[in-house]
C-alpha cells in the first residue's frame, strides 16, 4: 500500500515515515484513542508470513528491554515508539558493561520463552530513555532470492542444499553460516560481536566482501580489544567460540557476569561527553547499574555520574504543598516523586520510577497524595492525603490506613522499627507515628515563635536531625536530638537535613542559602566534623523533598527554579478571556478600586527576584513602580481610595512593611508595633483605611492599627492562619486556617482591640486557601486543593450564612496561592495562567555521590 502523512490505519494516524526495509516501511503514528505516539510497521502487499511470525513472537515477550507490541492490523504491526538511536561504539567501559548486561537480559527472556532472535546486531539495539530496547524479532526462514550487497547484509538466500542461512553476516554464528539450525547459543555469538563493537567501535570479524567476512568468522579469531579489562576480554572470547558447546550456554549467565564482575573490575568514568541524544538514557541506566552491578555500598574510587529524569508525558514533577520532589528508595533502585497533570482536571499523583529500567508508573492517583517516605526495606511507602496517613505495599498495591487523627503531618523518615518521624503542620512539633496507635506522639516541641520541619532518622543511630525555622531575620538551623524527648543540639545553620551512611560514616546533607552541602556527622560528639563539600546549587525554596540521598550512593536533587512563568489574564466566570500583560514571573494580582489597573508582584531575575509593577488593563501593558535591587518587594495591597499601596520589602537581614503614595511617588516604613525580627505580609486594607490585616511570622493573622502603630491577633485559633481579607463593610474577616489539620476557609466577625471570641463560620468543606470577598459582599471566592476557583454565596443577616461553594474554573496547581482577584460584581477576574516552569519538571540523579566528596576533598 502507499502510505502518506495524515492517513488513518484504523485508529492510528500516520505522522512521518521513520524507516524502510525489504518487507515494508516503518511510520511514526498517533493512537487517536489513547493519544500516544506509536511505531507502525506496514507490510508491502499482503500480511506476510514473516509479519505474522513477528507479531506472535513479540506478543509472547514482556520485558523492559524488548520492544513492546501493542496491536496487529490487517497488514501492519503497532509497536512501542522508541526515541533514541541505534547502538554504536566505541563506548566507555561502564556503558559497555551496563548496556551489554541489558541486552543479555533481553536475550535470556526471549530464550526462556523458546525464541531465538537470529539477527542480533547494533542496528537492532536501540538506546532509549529506558535503557536498551532489542528490536526486530521477525527474521523468518525465507528463501527469498535477494542478492546481498557488499556492506551490512542480511542474508536469506540458501547457500547449501541442506539449509538456509539467516542473519546479518558480520554478526552471524558459524553454524548459521553453514546453514544449520540456530539456537540460543547462536544469539550468544552475536552478542559477543556486539560487545566487541561496543568497546572498540570496530567489528570483531571484518572483510571487504560478505564472503571474506564469512571466512573470517569460520576460520579466524576475532580482532583484539586492548582497551577492555582481562575479565571482559575473556567473557567476549567465550561468546565467540566456534563450537556452540564451548560458548556460554545461557544469556542469563552472561548477564550475571556483567552485573557482578571480578573484584578488580571497578567502574570507570565515561570518557565521552553526555550530550548525545541518547545520553540521558545511558546516564540514567548507569545510576541503576552502579547499585545493581556490584553491591549496595558505593565505591569512592569510582566516578560520580549525573543524569536527568524528565516528567511523565502530560505531567510536571511538582512539590505539592512544598513537599516531596523526589525520594530515593533505601536500596537505591527506585525514585518516588509527585507529578501534577498539566491540563484540567488538575490533580497530583504519586509516581515510582525504576532506575534500572527507566519505567515510571503512578502508584497513588486519588486524594492528592503528598509527603511520601520509604520503609527501610524499600517494600512500602507511606504518604498523606489530607489528614490521613497511609502506607502502600509496592508489590501488591495494597493500601492501609496508619493514622487519621484530623491533623495534617509532613512525613520525614521511616525507621526499621516501623516508626515514622513527622512534623505537625499545626504547631510545628516533631511527632512519631506508629501502626496501631490512635494518635501521634510528640517527641520534640519547638520554642515559642519557632517551628520544626524535615525530621530524619540518623542511619544506624538512635537520634534524629531536623530543621528549626523562626520566620525571623535569622537563617534556619539544623538540630540534633540523640533520642525521643532529648534536648536538641544546634549543629549547623541551614535547612532540610538528609542523613546517609557510607563506608561506616554518617554524612549529613543540608541546604545553605547558596548550595546543597554535605559534611560528616559525628554522633558521639553531636557535631559536624571535617570539611564542607558542595554538592549542587541550592534549589529555590529548598524544602522537604527537594533533595534526598540513599546509603547506596544515589542522590536526587530538584533543580533550581524560580516562580513559574505566567501571564496575567482578564477572564469571565467561565475562565475565558485575554492577556493583559506580557509573560513573566508574577504573583498576587490586585485590581485597583476602579478596576482599570492591576497591582502585581513581578520576578525580574535571580539578582532582582521581586518588584512591584502596575498593569494598565485597557492598554495591556505594565511598568515598574518599585524596583529595589537590594531587596525583594512583594505582596502589594491597595488602599480603599486607590491612591496608595502597602507591600513587604525583604533584604538580607530585615523585613519592612512599606507604604507607597502613587501621587507623590514617596515611600515610608509602616510602624506596626510588632517585633523588628518578624515577617509581616500585608493581605487586606480595611474599608475605613485605618487598619490592615497581615500574616505575622507565617502563623498568625493580625490586625495592624496604622494610627496607633499597634497590632493584635484576629482569632484565637491554634493552627496556621493566612490570607486574611476584610469584608466590604469591614465587619468580618475571611481567612484560611489549618487548626483542624487541613487548610480550610472560614469567616469570623472582626473585633477591635483583640481576638474575636465568636464562633467561626466554615466556608470550604474539602480544603481551601486564598479567600477573596466580592466587593458587594455577595460571594466569597477561594481555591480548592486542586487549583479550582470556587464561589460560595453569602447571605447577610444575623447570623451571616454561607451557601454551598460552586466551582467556577480551573486556575491550576502551579499557580498556587496569591494568583487571582475578583471584580466588584464578580463577573470578571484577573488570574495568573501558568505558561511554563523555570525547570520543566526534572530531577537530577547523581550516582556514587561519595565520589564528589572525595573529589572536592583533594
Amino acid at each position: 500500500m502507499v502510505a502518506a502523512p495524515g492517513q488513518r490505519l484504523g485508529p492510528y494516524e500516520l505522522v512521518a515515515q521513520i524507516g524502510a526495509g525489504g518487507m515494508g516501511a516503518v511510520w511514526k503514528a498517533r493512537d487517536t484513542r489513547l493519544d500516544r505516539i506509536v511505531a507502525i510497521k506496514i507490510c508491502e502487499g499482503r500480511f506476510s508470513e514473516r509479519f505474522e511470525r513477528e507479531a506472535k513472537t513479540i506478543a509472547s515477550l514482556n520485558h523492559p528491554h524488548i520492544c513492546t507490541l501493542y496491536d496487529v492490523g490487517e497488514n501492519y504491526l503497532v509497536m512501542e515508539y522508541l526515541e533514541g538511536a541505534p547502538l554504536k561504539g566505541p563506548m566507555p567501559l561502564s556503558e559497555v558493561v551496563l548496556l551489554g548486561g541489558q541486552i543479555a537480559e533481553a536475550l535470556n527472556a526471549a530464550h526462556t520463552s523458546g525464541i531465538v532472535h537470529r539477527d542480533l546486531k547494533p542496528g537492532n539495539v536501540m538506546i532509549t530513555a529506558a535503557g536498551v530496547k532489542v528490536i526486530d524479532f521477525g527474521l523468518a526462514k525465507s528463501t527469498a532470492n535477494r542478492v546481498p550487497s557488499s556492506t551490512d547484509v542480511t542474508l536469506t538466500k540458501p547457500l547449501t542444499g541442506e539449509g538456509t542461512i539467516l542473519g546479518t553476516v558480520p554478526y552471524m554464528a558459524p553454524e548459521q553460516l553453514q546453514g544449520q539450525d540456530a539456537d540460543a547459543r547462536s544469539d550468544i555469538f552475536s552478542l559477543g560481536c556486539v560487545l566487541h563493537e561496543m568497546i572498540t567501535g570496530e567489528r570483531a570479524f571484518s572483510g571487504k566482501t560478505p564472503v571474506a567476512i564469512m571466512a573470517a568468522i569460520l576460520e579466524q579469531e576475532p580482532s583484539s580489544a586492548p582497551t577492555a579489562p582481562a575479565w571482559l576480554r575473556r567473557l567476549i572470547r567465550r561468546c565467540l567460540r566456534k563450537a556452540p558447546n564451548e560458548r556460554w550456554q545461557s544469556a542469563g549467565d552472561v548477564a550475571l557476569e556483567l552485573r557482578d564482575p571480578p573484584e578488580e573490575a571497578a567502574p570507570v568514568a565515561a570518557s565521552k561527553p553526555l550530550w548525545q541524544p541518547w545520553a540521558i538514557a545511558v546516564a540514567l541506566a548507569l545510576v541503576a547499574g552502579w547499585v545493581a552491578w556490584r553491591r549496595p555500598a558505593p565505591n569512592p574510587g569510582g566516578s560520580a555520574v549525573r543524569a536527568t529524569i524528565e516528567s511523565p508525558e502530560k505531567y510536571t514533577i511538582v512539590s505539592a504543598s512544598g513537599e516531596g520532589y523526589a525520594i530515593v528508595s533505601p536500596d537505591g533502585k527506585s525514585i518516588l516523586f509527585q507529578a501534577g497533570t498539566r491540563t484540567p482536571p488538575r490533580r497530583v499523583e504519586l509516581w515510582i520510577r525504576s532506575l534500572a529500567s527507566g519505567d515510571a508508573r503512578p502508584l497513588v492517583a486519588d486524594g492528592a497524595p503528598a509527603s511520601p517516605v520509604w520503609s527501610r526495606d524499600s517494600k512500602w511507602i507511606a504518604f498523606r492525603t489530607g489528614t490521613t496517613v497511609k502506607k502502600l505495599e509496592i508489590a501488591t498495591g495494597r493500601v492501609v490506613t496508619i493514622l487519621d487523627d484530623g491533623r495534617e503531618y509532613f512525613l520525614g523518615s521511616w525507621n526499621a522499627a516501623g516508626e515514622i518521624l513527622a512534623s505537625d503542620r499545626r504547631n510545628g512539633s516533631i511527632v512519631v507515628i506508629s501502626d496501631g496507635e490512635a494518635s501521634a506522639r510528640v517527641v520534640a516541641k519547638p520554642p515559642e515563635q519557632a517551628i520544626y520541619r524535615n525530621p530524619t532518622f540518623v542511619p544506624g543511630g538512635k537520634g534524629f536531625v531536623f530543621s528549626q525555622a523562626t520566620d525571623a531575620a535569622t537563617e534556619p538551623s539544623i538540630l540534633y536530638a540523640e533520642s525521643y524527648g532529648a534536648a536538641p543540639v544546634r549543629i549547623a545553620e541551614g535547612l532540610h537535613p538528609v542523613a546517609a551512611r557510607t563506608n561506616g560514616r554518617i554524612q549529613l546533607f543540608y541546604a545553605t542559602p547558596t548550595a546543597i552541602v554535605v559534611q560528616e556527622f559525628d554522633e558521639s560528639r553531636k557535631s559536624l566534623v571535617g570539611p564542607v563539600h558542595t554538592i549542587a546549587g541550592r534549589p529555590f525554596g529548598a524544602g522537604a523533598g527537594s533533595f534526598a540521598a540513599s546509603d547506596t550512593g544515589i542522590l536526587a536533587v530538584a533543580p533550581a527554579s524560580r516562580a513559574p512563568e505566567s501571564q496575567p489574564f482578564l477572564v469571565s466566570r467561565a475562565g475565558e478571556g485575554h492577556a493583559v500583560a506580557d509573560p513573566g514571573g508574577y504573583r498576587q494580582p490586585r485590581f485597583s478600586p476602579d478596576e482599570r489597573q492591576v497591582l502585581i508582584e513581578k520576578w525580574e531575575s535571580d539578582r532582582n527576584p521581586g518588584d512591584i509593577w502596575l498593569i494598565d488593563v485597557a492598554r495591556k501593558s505594565g511598568s515598574p513602580l518599585v524596583t529595589d535591587r537590594n531587596a525583594w518587594d512583594y505582596m502589594p495591597i491597595w488602599s480603599p481610595d486607590g491612591k496608595e499601596f502597602i507591600y513587604t520589602s525583604r533584604s538580607t537581614r530585615a523585613h519592612r512593611v512599606v507604604r507607597h503614595n502613587l501621587e507623590s511617588g514617596k515611600s515610608a516604613e509602616v510602624e506596626t508595633g510588632l517585633s523588628a525580627q518578624s515577617i509581616i505580609f500585608p493581605t487586606s486594607w480595611s474599608p475605613d483605611s485605618l487598619k490592615i490585616l497581615a500574616s505575622f511570622d507565617r502563623r498568625h493573622l493580625v490586625a495592624v492599627d496604622l494610627a496607633k502603630r499597634s497590632a493584635h491577633r484576629v482569632t484565637q485559633a491554634t493552627g496556621t492562619e493566612s490570607a486574611g481579607v476584610f469584608s466590604p463593610d469591614g465587619k468580618f474577616v475571611a481567612y484560611s486556617s489549618t487548626e483542624t489539620g487541613l487548610a480550610q476557609v472560614y469567616v469570623i466577625p472582626f473585633r477591635e482591640g483583640g481576638p474575636s471570641t465568636a464562633q467561626k463560620i466554615p466556608v470550604s468543606a474539602k480544603g481551601g486557601t486564598s479567600p477573596m470577598w466580592r466587593r458587594d459582599g455577595a460571594e466569597i471566592y477561594f481555591l480548592d486543593p486542586q487549583g479550582t476557583l470556587m464561589a460560595a454565596p453569602i447571605s447577610r443577616g444575623d447570623p451571616l450564612r454561607v451557601g454551598e461553594p460552586k466551582a467556577l474554573f480551573d486556575i491550576g496547581l502551579e499557580a498556587g496561592t496569591a494568583s487571582y482577584d475578583a471584580s466588584a460584581d464578580g463577573k470578571r477576574f484577573v488570574i495568573l495562567k501558568t505558561l511554563k516552569r523555570d525547570h520543566p519538571g526534572t530531577i537530577e540523579i547523581i550516582s556514587n555521590w561519595p565520589a564528589l566528596i572525595e573529589t572536592s576533598g583533594r
